[in-house]
């Protein structure tokens, strides 16, 4: 006979005292931080026998600049010593999220998150010039800027490429691309061209289209002077040298003789350097605002290609006045002095050249009738003041109808205008 044997089941309990986290695990541990995408962090416990430990809370903690979103059905252990969370996030970063047993030691796992597809709305393709040589010298830098919808820049080592666009490619060259600023989702590039026209340039990236940008560039020829005349005021003078004194609401046209022959302005696209001037899509430059002796340049870009033409202003005189009211002389003398930055009033060749004499280097000269332009610079027709006096102590006056001088008793009202030295 054989001996009886007997079977005995032992349960064995794990130890909760001894409860701590042994891992934690990201799956997946790359996702896109669009606030959809997700990843489930699974976190087991263990006794120090290496059994999984049920029904003992966990505590997470991240390490994150953003703000994600995490879900946790339970902080409790199941049975089998785990306990899932899910992770979504709308900030591009490495995120570490930190599992504890209170009191133990925390283990931890890292999820990336990734820039989502450029957004229209967030991201910028431009160009520091709109117009250049087509001489394969001068250059344009363009620069784009990739963001997803969130901000998140798009980072990219490679892949990222501009295509040319339209009948001028194969007179474009491209720099290679500068990815140095990439981990702020910046990117430039430089353009040459060697022939005259508008070129178009589109950012890809792995194939795709970037966010519906591009940028055209307009290629011209070459720049010349505008050796023609501008009309101010019923006077012709010479583009070059016109004008030399200014004022607010002051005005004059550029004529078509300015320009390759047989086009008009009507073939241009006008710009200025400065702010205080602008031109109008007929070639009429305006003064607004108060001028400085800064330079501006004014040019015109052919529309359909071809020659640019410049023209530089360099003022040497800037006026302000006092609209229609009329002071004695004491009182205007006063009046400008007050404006300091270095106003006074003018002395007779500043505001006259000779009677009915349109020619440049003063007010008169240059502007004609300053009341033809009283809409917008509130000069007004009729006698100024000037710091010159006569032998009888009397203070001399310009009639601005006709450029004449005369004199009057410093008790008499007169208008009154300012200029500074530029």
């Amino acid at each position: 006979m054989f001996p009886f044997q007997s079977q005995v089941t032992v349960a064995v309990k794990a130890d909760a005292k001894t409860a701590h986290v042994v891992s934690v695990v990201a799956s997946p541990d790359t996702i896109t931080a669009d606030g959809i995408d997700s990843s489930t962090v699974t976190s087991r416990v263990e006794d120090d026998y290496g059994f999984p430990v049920e029904g003992v809370d966990v505590r997470y903690a991240l390490d994150t600049k953003g703000r994600p979103v995490v879900n946790i059905p339970t902080t409790r252990t199941d049975q089998s010593g785990q306990v899932t969370a899910t992770i979504t996030s709308t900030l591009a970063e490495t995120l570490t999220v930190n599992v504890q047993v209170p009191g133990t030691a925390n283990q931890s796992a890292a999820i990336t998150l990734l820039a989502s597809t450029a957004d229209e709305s967030k991201s910028l393709l431009k160009s520091d010039v709109g117009t250049l040589m087509a001489d394969y010298q001068h250059s344009a830098k363009l620069t784009l800027t990739l963001q997803d919808k969130y901000g998140n820049p798009i980072v990219t080592s490679d892949h990222l490429e501009f295509v040319q666009s339209g009948p001028f490619v194969n007179f474009l060259k491209l720099s290679d691309i500068d990815y140095s600023q990439r981990n702020y989702g910046e990117y430039t590039v430089t353009v040459t061209g060697g022939k005259e026209g508008t070129a178009t340039l589109i950012p890809m990236l792995n194939g795709v289209h970037q966010a519906n940008l591009s940028v055209s560039l307009n290629l011209i020829r070459s720049i010349k002077e505008m050796s023609g005349h501008v009309t101010a005021n019923n006077h012709t003078f010479s583009t070059a040298q016109f004008p030399s004194e200014g004022f607010a609401g002051a005005y004059y046209t550029l004529n078509n003789d300015n320009f390759e022959a047989g086009k008009t302005v009507d073939d241009y696209m006008f710009s200025s350097s400065q702010s205080w001037v602008s031109v109008d899509a007929s070639g009429k430059v305006s003064f607004a605002n108060i001028g400085d002796q800064t330079s501006v340049t004014i040019s015109a870009v052919p529309r359909q290609g071809g020659t640019t033409y410049q023209t530089l202003i360099k003022l040497k005189g800037w006026w302000v006045n006092n609209g229609n009211h009329t002071n004695i002389w004491l009182a205007a003398n006063a009046l400008c002095h007050a404006k300091n930055d270095g106003y006074n009033l003018p002395g007779i060749t500043h505001l006259t050249s000779g009677e009915n004499k349109r020619t440049q280097g003063s007010l008169y000269g240059e502007w004609g009738n300053v009341g033809a332009f009283s809409s917008n610079s509130q000069f007004t027709q009729g006698a100024y003041w000037t710091s010159e006096s006569d032998d009888y102590n009397r203070h001399y006056y310009v009639q601005m109808l006709t450029g004449m001088t005369g004199s009057d008793a410093d008790s008499s009202p007169q208008l009154t205008a300012c200029r500074k030295s530029l």
